[in-house]
């Protein structure tokens, strides 16, 4: 834990968590409509945190480090300075990174991270419609759209791990097949796909009237999307979806995806049959939540 000089404490690792998130920085070179965290000035504290708390910190084999920003890349030497404390101090442990792929469009910086990356690693990298225009809208800035598709070749010609992660919001639920198609087509070797339901806090209450969509609205289109990369034999699932807002013929695809901390049910759960598999509500949504959420 850390206390702060207002005497507020924040917890930034838990033993028993299966997932520990490294938050290493939150400036971000998007500025995503929906994203829960806006981006800031670098403070340099994070990654010497981050650093001091790798070096404390025993890892079991069931925990992974979630590395996460803002975008983790953009912190250049000091990105890469964390890759060498993993490995140096916890070479088995499993990695993950949140990340909008665009660092990767660059081949030397790719190849410096495939170097230097700990063994177990994954990729996670946005990708929010089969359109630049669309795909650039949703994350503010233009010409992300193709730095990030150059951004997952580049990585799949070091047969990288990777995952794509598409989160819904009105802009882009009304093409979820098409995005799945083009996935499929253009994105065969990734080892994972999903599509994620929103987290109403930061900017996405900002933007609350453009991007917020209930999931009950885009369910048809989510199921017609699932089908296409599941006939197509890829690993694909839904994240930080209540199971009463999903077709019940996805319901094997939906994980309990909600970080710990921000994780509840809603009073009316209490009845619920298959409460023990759904996934719950984000609490940092507060009263945003679906209409349609009922016991099942």
């Amino acid at each position: 834990m850390l206390i702060g000089k207002d005497g507020i404490i924040t917890v930034v690792w838990e033993n028993k968590a299966q997932m520990n998130p490294l938050l290493l920085t939150e400036m971000c070179d998007c500025r995503c409509l929906m994203c829960p965290q806006p981006p800031k000035t670098h403070d340099r504290t994070l990654t010497e945190t981050s650093k001091r708390i790798l070096n404390l910190v025993k890892i079991e084999s069931n925990q992974t480090i979630c590395l996460t920003g803002g975008e983790p890349t953009l912190l250049k030497e000091d990105f890469f300075d964390i890759l060498r404390v993993i490995n140096k101090k916890h070479p088995k442990s499993t990695v993950m990174m949140l990340t909008n792929g665009k660092s990767f469009a660059n081949f030397e910086f790719t190849k410096r991270f495939v170097s230097l990356r700990p063994k177990d690693f994954l990729t996670c990298v946005s990708m929010h419609s089969d359109v630049d225009e669309v795909h650039d809208r949703i994350v503010g800035v233009k010409g992300s759209f193709y730095k990030t598709a150059m951004g997952l070749q580049n990585l799949a010609r070091f047969r990288e791990k990777i995952e794509i992660r598409v989160v819904v919001s009105r802009i882009n639920a009304h093409r979820l097949e098409s995005i799945a198609t083009f996935i499929q087509r253009n994105f065969p070797f990734i080892i994972h796909c999903t599509f994620m339901g929103m987290e109403i806090t930061g900017l996405a209450c900002d933007n609350y009237e453009t991007v917020w969509i209930d999931p009950h609205e885009y369910r048809a289109e989510l199921s017609r999307a699932i089908r296409v990369l599941s006939r197509a034999d890829m690993n694909v699932s839904i994240y930080n979806l209540p199971l009463c807002l999903v077709e019940p013929k996805l319901w094997s695809f939906a994980r309990q995806s909600i970080s710990g901390w921000k994780n509840d049910y809603l009073p009316i759960c209490e009845g619920c049959s298959v409460k023990s598999r759904c996934c719950g509500i984000f609490t940092t949504s507060g009263l945003h939540q679906s209409p349609y959420i009922i016991p099942q």
